[in-house]
């Protein structure tokens, strides 16, 4: 179904979560500039390349909530609004904010004596320079305690914390383990008097 700009006198529809709503009359109304803001990671070239809206285009409220999802299904941003700004007696500055998720800029593994952290580290997805996925860190965490319950080691710990530097938008991860006391079979006794012939 496509979209039309709303008409003379219209009121503008109710905005759902994540979305927003443009003032009415939009059927004159006109993009006049796109700003970036908030982003240090994404290039704000890189950022008006995902979306569809481009200056001198009609003000569309469904086209613009649809760049809005476009933009999170990127996968790059935690938070994003956007921001109608009049400019003129038809004409509107868009304003993308944006909340980058932070880039990982060191991951690092302690407590492990007994496997090798090169073993460990090909267990979590994610590498130094990726953006940061809390679903692979989740991930990740499971695939290193299953490791080391595969080994004997049935009291291990493992849980990750992350320290991000909001200035720069990077993080260091932690991935903290507690291998506990291995569990061993020291011996095997059978009782009963039946004699095995």
């Amino acid at each position: 179904k496509s979209s039309a700009p709303l008409g003379p006198g219209a009121e503008p529809k109710k905005a759902a979560e994540g979305e927003i709503a443009v003032p009415g009359e939009a059927d004159q109304n006109i993009v006049s500039d796109i700003e970036i803001k908030g982003n240090q990671i994404i290039a704000s070239g890189t950022i008006i390349n995902k979306i569809k809206i481009r200056r001198g285009d009609p003000l569309v409220q469904e086209t613009i909530n649809e760049d809005i999802k476009r933009l999170y299904a990127s996968g790059f941003f935690q938070d994003i609004k956007v921001d109608v700004l009049k400019e003129g007696p038809r004409e509107f500055r868009l304003i993308f904010t944006v909340d980058e998720k932070p880039l990982v800029r060191q991951i690092i593994i302690q407590g492990n004596v007994a496997l090798q952290e090169n073993k460990l580290r090909k267990e979590i997805k994610l590498i130094e320079g990726q953006i940061l996925d809390p679903k692979a860190v989740k991930e990740g965490v499971v695939a290193i305690r299953n490791l080391y319950l595969n080994k004997g080691f049935k009291f291990v710990e493992v849980k990750s914390e992350t320290d991000v530097n909001e200035n720069t938008k990077e993080a260091i991860l932690y991935i903290l383990i507690d291998e506990g006391q291995k569990f061993r079979i020291k011996s095997v006794q059978f009782e009963g008097n039946s004699a095995l012939k």
